[in-house]
């Protein structure tokens, strides 16, 4: 069976949510969907994760993130299996979301995880160069901010993947810093807006529906 090429017909929008670790992408993600049943939102949680095919290896895929398989990886191995996670979100979930002509909101897509390995897997990193020539562009994408003291202390203990040096204050600044310059760089061109991430949940993720709404024109 030849593999079909054509580039699928796509009448959704695609928004993604980012922000350093701490932030609350997650919990608003939550808020979102509960908010708009009709909107996708998906992210590399397991709760999301479980749902795409090609992850049997993994027990299911769903016992845990990704990144938390990827820590005891190789530096290109790590780097494939997060782009092969990508790219099963990217085809199983996002493009048949916008094909259909919904609304489809991210956490992080692919920024935040290439961000980081160019950070802590210069060397695997290379291999992810190639990966957002085959995504979708977004329309738009929205930062949750909020002070790195505030993220830091949400955090309450931190991974090998969210934080430089040490795993103090100082080192979660050193990484979030850093990601938050190459997010910047690799958002270049795309439509970008921040919100408040110090705001109640429920008030954050209205302030992100109203930024994807007005964006989008739904």
């Amino acid at each position: 069976m030849d593999i079909d090429e054509r580039p699928p017909e796509l009448h959704g929008h695609l928004c993604v949510l980012v922000g350093d670790d701490g932030a609350g992408k997650t919990s608003t993600l939550r808020e979102i969907r509960a908010l708009r049943p009709g909107w996708i939102c998906t992210s590399l949680d397991p709760e999301d994760i479980s749902l795409l095919p090609g992850l049997e290896f993994l027990g299911g895929g769903s016992a845990k993130h990704p990144r938390d398989y990827a820590l005891a990886m190789k530096p290109y191995t790590r780097c494939l299996f997060l782009m092969t996670v990508i790219m099963l979100q990217e085809e199983y979930q996002i493009l048949p979301g916008l094909q259909r002509g919904q609304v489809v909101v991210v956490d992080s897509y692919y920024y935040r995880l290439f961000a980081k390995e160019l950070e802590l897997n210069p060397r695997g990193a290379q291999l992810f160069a190639a990966l957002p020539t085959c995504l979708t562009q977004p329309d738009l994408v929205v930062e949750v901010r909020v002070p790195l003291d505030t993220a830091f202390a949400r955090k309450g203990g931190l991974t090998d993947l969210e934080y430089k040096g040490s795993d103090s204050l100082e080192g979660f600044k050193a990484l979030q810093n850093a990601v938050r310059r190459r997010v910047a760089k690799l958002c270049a061109g795309v439509a970008f807006t921040r919100v408040n991430g110090e705001q109640s949940m429920a008030d954050v993720a209205a302030s992100v529906i109203d930024k994807v709404e007005q964006a989008v024109g739904v």
